[in-house]
């Protein structure tokens, strides 16, 4: 068997997406990163925009696709029970499994499948742009809210990505964009940060729950009954359509009543685990005051 089809068997024995792209430079990449700023990436351009500065002599970028893990039972004190009064929403990524852990495992298991000589994994990690090598490799389109959308299994899943020395065929069947007229996702977004192709951190819930500090009162108003991450736009995609359940409802009394030993045992194999207790009931206060008028 090629290291193509291994690749290819691998992501449907984990029901993953799978595509191959070489390390060529994506064009226009770096005019479109000079006009974007992003929060909690490298500020390397280079880092940014090349594989060959995170592994040199790289020949191939595999990118895998991971659909969300099912949420971690560690949450469930955290989830609001049937007529709980003070709730509060949190993304489903915020309680899957930690895909930091979760996809670079699954990375490391195809190292072992493809035995590269050298190879570096990437998952959100590193500063490489993970979504436009996806697309670059046929994982899926741009959207329009920003994400990468697969027309076979929508937004909901995480990008990790492969470095090797190994000389692969690089995917051709690219996914041409298909949004069309459709502006579903900028019509959901709390914080309206979105316009097509473009998102203004600055506005986006999902940045405001995991920014640090003191928030402004324009910040707290977008938040709404968010205490960590927002899936609005993602939610409002008809290629998303009936792949999540409803948004997971949060305890707002159970946050605020946490320990840090509560927090570790509930939270640390979540994504939520990396910005910390304090920040979380920072977000369950802000919204228990300004959405339920409560102190």
């Amino acid at each position: 068997m090629n290291i193509s089809a291994a690749i290819s068997q691998f992501a449907s024995e984990h029901n993953c997406l799978s595509g191959i792209a070489d390390p060529a430079p994506i064009a226009g990449l770096r005019e479109r990163l000079e006009q974007t700023e992003t929060p909690f990436v490298s500020k390397s351009m280079e880092r940014r925009l090349s594989p060959a500065a995170h592994l040199p002599g790289v020949k191939s970028v595999i990118a895998l696709g991971v659909p969300y893990a099912p949420a971690c039972g560690e949450i469930s004190p955290l989830l609001a029970a049937p007529g709980e009064p003070y709730t509060g929403l949190i993304s489903s990524m915020a309680i899957s499994a930690d895909y930091h852990r979760t996809v670079r495992a699954l990375l490391e298991e195809l190292v072992g499948r493809v035995q590269p000589g050298k190879y570096r994994i990437l998952v959100d990690s590193g500063g490489l742009v993970e979504r436009e090598w996806a697309v670059k490799a046929g994982l899926g389109f741009w959207g329009k809210n920003c994400c990468v959308i697969s027309p076979a299994i929508g937004s909901f899943f995480y990008i990790g990505l492969l470095l090797t020395d190994l000389d692969i065929s690089a995917t051709t069947d690219t996914v041409s964009p298909a949004c069309g007229d459709c502006t579903l996702c900028i019509s959901a977004c709390p914080g309206k940060a979105l316009s097509p192709y473009r998102l203004d951190y600055r506005k986006c819930v999902s940045y405001i729950t995991q920014k640090e500090g003191v928030l402004t009162p324009e910040e707290e108003s977008i938040m709404g009954r968010h205490i960590y991450g927002c899936d609005a736009c993602q939610r409002a995609c008809p290629y998303n359509k009936g792949v999540l359940g409803d948004y997971p409802s949060v305890s707002l009394k159970a946050v605020m009543d946490m320990s840090e030993g509560d927090f570790d045992r509930t939270c640390k194999n979540t994504p939520m685990g990396w910005k910390g207790l304090k920040i979380l009931r920072r977000n369950a206060a802000n919204v228990f005051r300004s959405v339920y008028n409560r102190r």
